[in-house]
């Protein structure tokens, strides 16, 4: 004898080959098969069927976006740790990475120290003596040890605080974000012998 499954126990009985089947069984049959179809809802399928209704979910696997100014991140070059930064601009004036504008997709990403200490990943912003634009075309982006220290040629803004940790000869790192966006930046040189002052604002 065949059966559907629900029929047989259900109180609309079961059939076989020559026997009759009711139009209240026929009916059950054909909504019973109408809620076992899958369906699919925001990212969710769901089976309904007489037992009760079973949900999945497709894994989803989400990958880090950076894309706010100066975001730096941690990546490799040649499979060395290093750290990549997101294009930005001081003043309109986007640095260079390793010598290459960072708009340049083909840019080396700045190897990160192996030594234990604390270091910055920051922007060595280059000046030359007013009345002339600020800050030079050839600024750039490095990791340099904290503190940094300002010159009359040179001011630095840093970007990110980089944290090297050496366990049993393997370094790992962590990273601070400090400053996110472009930056808006003024070179004040006031009197002999004092230093140039620097002042970084977010645009």
């Amino acid at each position: 004898m065949k059966s559907i499954s629900g029929f047989n126990s259900s109180g609309y009985g079961s059939f076989g080959e020559n026997e009759p089947i009711s139009s209240r069984a026929l009916n059950r049959m054909a909504a019973g098969i109408d809620k076992s179809r899958t369906m699919f809802s925001q990212g969710i399928e769901f089976q309904s069927s007489i037992g009760g209704v079973g949900f999945s979910t497709t894994q989803e696997v989400n990958f880090n976006t950076f894309t706010s100014p100066f975001q730096v991140f941690l990546t490799e070059s040649e499979g060395e740790p290093a750290v990549g930064v997101v294009v930005g601009a001081v003043n309109n004036v986007i640095p260079l990475i390793n010598g290459t504008i960072m708009t340049n997709p083909a840019y080396t990403p700045l190897l990160l120290p192996t030594s234990a200490g604390d270091y910055v990943v920051t922007i060595k912003c280059k000046a030359d003596p007013a009345p002339v634009p600020f800050p030079k075309s050839d600024s750039e982006i490095k990791i340099e040890s904290h503190p940094t220290t300002d010159t009359d040629s040179e001011g630095y803004i840093s970007l990110a605080f980089v944290t090297v940790t050496v366990t049993s000869g393997v370094p790992s790192y962590a990273i601070n974000q400090l400053v996110s966006g472009s930056l808006w930046a003024e070179r004040h040189k006031y009197t002999e012998p004092g230093t140039a002052s620097y002042f970084f604002y977010r645009v």
